[in-house]
């Protein structure tokens, strides 16, 4: 039996095994109840119109074929197109096309349409090695077990998905933050419960000593929020070497957004600094304000205006605000994740937060004046319960050095 994912390189992300699993089970089941010698699957891409096999259950080893169909070619391609199944009790290379089918020694096969809401993604075919004529009641079982085959395939490949979108959330939030001269910098990310999201953060260098600082989050989850984050993370830094100003970089990154990627929601702030780092200067679209904390021990959210979040009302002005910055003061940026996401008391939380602003009271209380390391240490020690966060966290320390 072998499986075909999506994402070739991610076959062994715990998530893709479970999917995986399940899907050989029902493949089996069908095999069994149909009495037949072989069963595969072959899930439509919709980028190229082919039919790819996913999977083939015989009672063989099976070498590994990674076989695509047109649309509208050969047996499967036909079932795909038409949306009925099709029975032949004598099939022909021309009918099967796929190879391995024929290496298997299969005679007679019937193919039937996998759908979910309403629409072909698969097709289900099932062969003999000896001569059979598929009637009209197993045409039927057929169409009744594709049904259990397409909650399979679904759940596989959305395991796929949150697979691919964990791996690509890891390339693009930094392992290791550039070494800078003057700054003592840490960064945390967190996955949530529910799977990965857009949250992102960047530190990155930028002509004549300065700095660029980032912390934002995309509205949504799992790849589809990971990708759009991947490009305005790019296009962020794009505009960081055009404009000086943080609000004219977020104003480009809002056209960017609504104009590629209609319908997308970002929130986003953006500081950049410079040697001696004595000043940040500071924007923000719809995202929390940077707690800034004194060497003295106060914190308090920065004094910078808000705007909506970017992809909401494009053309707005945004502004910009000086945050100054002593020897041994840090900014600490965060995603809503790590302050919205207590719903229940346990051994460590004790009290949950009863609203944002106690859980920013919380925060603030537990941000006392360290190295940018040990900061991030204690921040997530206090503020993440025993539970796996159900949104993902990111957060990033930029401290001054004394």
């Amino acid at each position: 039996m072998t499986v075909v994912p999506r994402h070739p390189g991610l076959a062994h992300h715990p998530d893709v095994i479970e999917g995986e699993a399940l899907l050989r089970e029902v493949l089996g089941r069908v095999r069994a109840h149909l009495g037949v010698d072989v069963v595969t699957v072959l899930r439509l891409d919709p980028g190229s119109q082919h039919l790819v096999t996913v999977l083939t259950d015989s009672g063989n080893r099976i070498t590994p074929v990674h076989h695509r169909v047109p649309l509208g070619r050969g047996l499967a391609g036909r079932v795909a197109l038409t949306g009925s199944p099709v029975a032949l009790e004598e099939v022909s290379d021309d009918a099967l096309v796929n190879p391995v089918l024929l290496e298997l020694g299969v005679r007679s096969v019937l193919a039937v349409p996998v759908f979910h809401e309403g629409l072909v993604t698969a097709v289900l075919k099932v062969g003999t090695r000896e001569r059979h004529l598929f009637g009209p009641t197993e045409v039927m079982e057929g169409g009744e077990l594709a049904r259990e085959v397409s909650v399979a395939l679904e759940d596989y490949f959305a395991a796929d998905e949150r697979a691919a979108a964990a791996a690509l959330q890891r390339s693009l939030v930094p392992s290791r933050l550039p070494v800078v001269d003057g700054l003592d910098l840490a960064g945390r990310y967190v996955p949530g419960e529910g799977g990965v999201s857009g949250d992102w953060y960047d530190v990155f260098p930028l002509p004549g000593g300065r700095v660029g600082i980032v912390m934002g989050d995309v509205a949504g989850h799992g790849l589809p929020a990971s990708v759009v984050m991947g490009r305005l993370r790019s296009a962020l830094r794009a505009y960081a070497l055009e404009y000086d100003e943080p609000a004219e970089v977020l104003a480009h990154l809002d056209a960017k957004i609504v104009h590629f990627e209609p319908g997308a929601m970002a929130t986003a702030v953006y500081a950049v600094t410079e040697p001696p780092f004595t000043q940040a200067r500071v924007a923000s679209a719809g995202h929390f304000l940077p707690l800034v904390v004194r060497a003295s021990g106060s914190a308090g959210p920065v004094d910078v205006p808000v705007s909506l979040p970017l992809g909401v009302e494009p053309g707005m002005y945004r502004g910009s605000a000086t945050v100054d910055l002593e020897p041994g003061d840090a900014l600490v940026m965060f995603t809503d994740g790590l302050v919205e996401r207590r719903t229940s008391s346990t051994p460590r939380s004790g009290e949950v937060f009863g609203s944002i602003d106690s859980a920013l009271d919380e925060l603030r209380g537990v941000l006392v004046p360290a190295d940018a390391e040990t900061m991030a240490t204690q921040v997530l020690d206090a503020m993440l319960t025993i539970e796996p966060p159900s949104d993902d966290v990111a957060l990033l320390v930029v401290r001054r050095q004394p």
